[in-house]
């Protein structure tokens, strides 16, 4: 299997990871109240940020939006979505609670999982955003909101059977320190938490091997332990893509079905 450079970082939305990472990082997960609350106090400044976006970067706002949408955007890129061939843009809810709770994950995961993203100088331990800096702004602003909702994963080896990856959770130290009057605006002491725990040099991170052979079952054939909420390549569709394109498919989520002992969420094939 060999993957380009532009496949070797990507963007992965994933509303249930908040809780792994909650424990990954020592932070605590927001309820839903709470996370509306955050994103209402963010609001002004990811309306700057698209402001900028479109003065600065030529960035064309959707000036027919529906009441559910706070942002709609078009890139001057015009970059497609390849499967769908329609033309990306960005989004965003009202409400924060439409991300954590929405029937089909996928209306977000294709959005986020078309942002830019790229390993740093050559590091594949550690990738980054690549896009405007207003974006990028809004984008660890929701990290910032809910740690694992979005995580930025670069792909550090690979072969026909699997790959290793290095997912991201928080925003750089130094983007929080730059950001750190509007950050306690929106998390109050939450952010104080949030930057002892982005200084960790392991907390921000968190390591999986993906497995791309599997039984009936769902289960790795050879014996390798992995995360399958990291698992994102789909070979329906020829191409990497997140994990909503199966998880939205599958029935409710059922944590006692599965005796395994490796943390999982109820999503498994059992």
């Amino acid at each position: 299997m060999s993957i380009s450079d532009d496949e070797r970082a990507f963007v992965r939305f994933d509303p249930d990871g908040r809780f792994m990472w909650a424990d990954q990082t020592g932070l605590i997960a927001l309820n839903d109240d709470e996370l509306d609350t955050a994103y209402e106090r963010a609001r002004p400044f990811i309306l700057k940020q698209v402001y900028d976006l479109v003065i600065h970067h030529a960035w064309t706002e959707n000036d027919s939006k529906d009441d559910n949408l706070l942002v709609w955007l078009f890139p001057p890129d015009g970059r497609m979505v390849p499967i769908w061939e329609l033309i990306w843009s960005f989004k965003l809810p009202t409400t924060f609670s439409e991300f954590v709770n929405c029937d089909n994950p996928g209306t977000w995961g294709r959005i986020f999982e078309h942002i830019k993203a790229k390993q740093l100088n050559g590091n594949k331990e550690d990738s980054a955003i690549c896009e405007p800096e207003p974006l990028v702004n809004i984008l660890y602003a929701l990290q910032c909101i809910a740690p694992g909702l979005l995580t930025v994963v670069g792909i550090t080896a690979w072969n026909d059977d699997d790959e290793k990856e290095c997912a991201r959770g928080l925003p750089p130290t130094n983007w929080l320190l730059r950001h750190a009057k509007v950050l306690t605006e929106v998390l109050g002491e939450a952010y104080d938490r949030l930057l002892y725990a982005s200084k960790d040099p392991k907390k921000p991170f968190k390591y999986a091997t993906v497995s791309f052979k599997f039984d009936q079952f769902g289960k790795d054939t050879d014996g390798d332990t992995y995360d399958r909420n990291d698992w994102p390549f789909d070979s329906d569709y020829g191409g990497r893509m997140s994990d909503y394109g199966r998880r939205s498919d599958r029935s409710a989520e059922d944590f006692a079905a599965c005796n395994d002992d490796c943390e999982w969420c109820g999503h498994c094939f059992y």
